[in-house]
Formats: C-alpha cells, sequence, structure tokens
C-alpha cells in the first residue's frame, strides 16, 4: 500500500481544519489531495482503525486535518518497518 505524503501538502492544512472527504482524496483548489487512494481503500483503512473516524455534523461527516496527517504518519512509519 502507498499513501503520499505531501510535505507542503500537510504544512498548508491547519490541524484544526475541517475536511470533508473530497478535500482529503480529491483536494481542492487550493490543496492537493492528503491522500492519493480511492474511496473504498479509504473507508477500509477507517473500518481498520488505521484512520481516524469522522466527526459528524448534521448529516456532512468531517475529519480533523492534524488527526489525519498523525495517522498518515503513523501508516508511513508502519511501511517503512
Amino acid at each position: 500500500m502507498q499513501i503520499r505524503e505531501h510535505q507542503q501538502t500537510a504544512a498548508a492544512w491547519h490541524p484544526d481544519a475541517m475536511l470533508r472527504r473530497r478535500d482529503i482524496l480529491e483536494g481542492t483548489r487550493h490543496h492537493p489531495p492528503l491522500l492519493r487512494i480511492g474511496v473504498t481503500k479509504f473507508h477500509a483503512l477507517i473500518n481498520e482503525g488505521k484512520l481516524p473516524r469522522p466527526v459528524h455534523i448534521g448529516r456532512a461527516a468531517f475529519w480533523r486535518a492534524g488527526d489525519l496527517i498523525e495517522a498518515m504518519r503513523r501508516l508511513s512509519a508502519e511501511a517503512k518497518d
């Protein structure tokens, strides 16, 4: 499994920023995607406990940028072992 963390991307997001799934996987106008994986793999990593669960506000799901970046660092460290 390859998860690419872009140093500039991670630094661009404030740790308390709340991101939608499309922001994480597709990026935004000003930010490239945090994770270059598909939706199915994204949800599989959440179900495995390797990525954080979303916070629901109404019916919308959000992830805290800092939590995602930390999870990506852990996954990267696991991949190196």
